[in-house]
């Protein structure tokens, strides 16, 4: 287009000074060579060098073209003198500035030696016309050597990120047929345990992972159903100096079995920084020693890193499952909600206009009306439900106790809440599988006919949680419907069991101890081959 432009406007002011027959065949044989040019580096995008490379030989020729008809006829080339712009934005493009300002500087020469030796002898304000324009055809050169430089290394980067890309995928995929416990959490933290039992005498041991700003959260347990150490936020807990501060420690505690003596291990990334702790205690009789601390120190150097990269792993999933949470919640809000919305209005001037003509009988809109709000109020809580999730910094108790003051502002529901929970948190997966249990709960309660209360009473104490929700409508909820739901596989169990009359109660209890062991996310993926 620039091109194009260039040209209409060297011929109109050629032919507007009269010199029609200077300009237009000039104009003429440049576009032409230009075209040319295009069309072979369109064709064939040969990697050659410049001054061999057909496309700038041709643009060469068009330089010097120019330069001979502006020096022969320096006064009646007013019109061609815009026209050096396109040679020289062609060779900065195809061959790069170098060239580009060397042919602007041999362009200078010639046109003056042909203007006093063999042309006709120009003014000084022609002189310094076209000693301007051969200045801003140096700038487009250079302009355009620039743009070219830069596309090319968009074209080139390309290819590379994605070959990066595609090799790290592979190697991680390799690492992870190459880990015991692939990419799975529990697991990597269950070997990790293993490895110290194996090693060392010990009552209870737990990783717990997490920073000193948010709540810790038991990955693997053994020798109790629940911790049995007070949270790391607590005033005297053998876990707050290692928590706190990552400095490994044996400790004498008194608990509620008596005398008891604690060792804590700071588990750490590859930077260096911690992500958890290492716990472990027996008897206070049996205090540990500096071997003992330097044999766990050693387990969790090698099981460390697989335990890092699996958390990793797991926020990744998670931060993904979110953003697609996001996405899907905006494209309903923007979609389907405004269209009901407009729907609403729509069916609101219907029964003003009814109303105002037939004010005697009953107006068969109103009906349609609330149901279209009953759907708009099931379409919200549903968006909201899109969009608030278990995250690091809000727990299972927040998550619902936030979801049921929703619920309790869009139904005519009577709501009770009871919330029980310590200081440890359930690992993230555990408390979306709880959280969408309890979704799928209060849509049956908002759905079901005569449901006039609501009850939930949650308890957690991690590993543990405990779930009870109640309602007396007539429920379509039956235990077949959770006979193969994922929070078995954790341990858990779920229980339907009918109230007299109408009403539901739905029961999660969470051991905390897995029926199967979990299988490694490797052999649920494809192999990237």
């Amino acid at each position: 287009m620039l091109v194009l432009f260039l040209i209409v406007v060297g011929v109109g002011v050629g032919i507007l000074e009269g010199f029609t027959e200077v300009v237009v065949p000039t104009a003429a044989a440049l576009l032409a060579l230009d075209l040319l040019a295009a069309a072979w580096v369109a064709r064939s995008h040969p990697r050659v060098m410049p001054h061999v490379h057909p496309a700038i030989a041709l643009e060469l020729a068009g330089a010097g073209l120019i330069a001979a008809v502006i020096g022969y006829n320096m006064p009646a080339a007013h019109g061609l003198l815009p026209m050096l712009l396109i040679p020289a934005l062609r060779i900065g493009e195809y061959a790069g500035r170098a060239l580009a300002s060397w042919t602007v500087a041999c362009l200078f020469p010639l046109i003056f030696i042909l203007d006093r030796f063999v042309g006709t002898q120009s003014s000084q304000t022609d002189r310094t016309s076209t000693l301007l324009w051969l200045v801003i055809a140096l700038i487009t050169g250079l302009v355009g050597a620039r743009v070219a430089t830069m596309e090319r290394d968009q074209e080139e980067s390309t290819p590379r990120a994605a070959q990066e890309a595609a090799a790290l995928l592979r190697r991680l995929d390799t690492l992870a047929g190459s880990m015991d416990a692939g990419f799975d959490v529990p697991a990597s933290a269950e070997m990790m345990l293993e490895a110290l039992r194996q090693e060392i005498t010990l009552r209870r041991s737990a990783v717990l992972v997490g920073t000193s700003d948010h709540p810790a959260v038991p990955l693997a347990l053994r020798g109790s159903d629940r911790v049995p150490w007070p949270g790391p936020e607590v005033e005297g807990s053998p876990l707050q100096h290692t928590w706190s501060t990552g400095e490994a420690i044996v400790e004498a505690w008194q608990g509620d079995t008596g005398s008891r003596t604690v060792l804590t291990v700071a588990i750490r990334d590859t930077d260096g920084q911690s992500i958890g702790v290492l716990v472990a205690d027996r008897e206070g009789s049996l205090p540990f020693n500096r071997h003992d601390v330097a044999v766990v120190e050693d387990i969790v150097h090698q099981h460390g890193p697989n335990l890092d990269v699996a958390l990793s792993f797991a926020a990744l999933r998670e931060h993904a499952g979110m953003e697609e949470r996001e996405r899907l919640a905006r494209e309903m809000h923007d979609g389907i909600a405004q269209e009901l919305v407009a729907f609403g209005y729509q069916i609101d001037m219907v029964r003003r206009q009814y109303a105002e003509n037939l004010p005697h009988l009953p107006n068969p809109m109103d009906g349609l009306r609330t149901d279209l709000t009953h759907v708009l109020s099931g379409l919200r809580l549903r968006i909201a439900d899109l969009r608030v999730a278990v995250r690091p910094d809000q727990g299972l108790g927040a998550v619902i106790s936030s979801r049921l003051q929703r619920f309790g502002t869009s139904s005519d529901l009577s709501i009770a809440l009871r919330l029980n929970e310590t200081g440890f948190r359930l690992p993230a997966h555990t408390e979306t599988l709880l959280y969408r249990l309890f979704l799928k709960v209060l849509d049956d309660a908002r759905h079901a006919p005569g449901a006039t209360a609501l009850d939930v009473n949650l308890s957690v104490t991690a590993p543990q949680a405990f779930l009870r929700i109640t309602h007396d409508g007539a429920s379509e909820l039956h235990q077949r419907i959770f006979q193969d739901h994922p929070i078995n596989d954790l341990g858990g169990q779920v229980i339907v069991d009918r109230l007299p009359g109408t009403g539901v109660v739905v029961q999660v209890a969470l051991h905390g101890t897995p029926r199967r062991a979990p299988q490694p996310l490797t052999n649920e993926r494809m192999p990237l081959r």
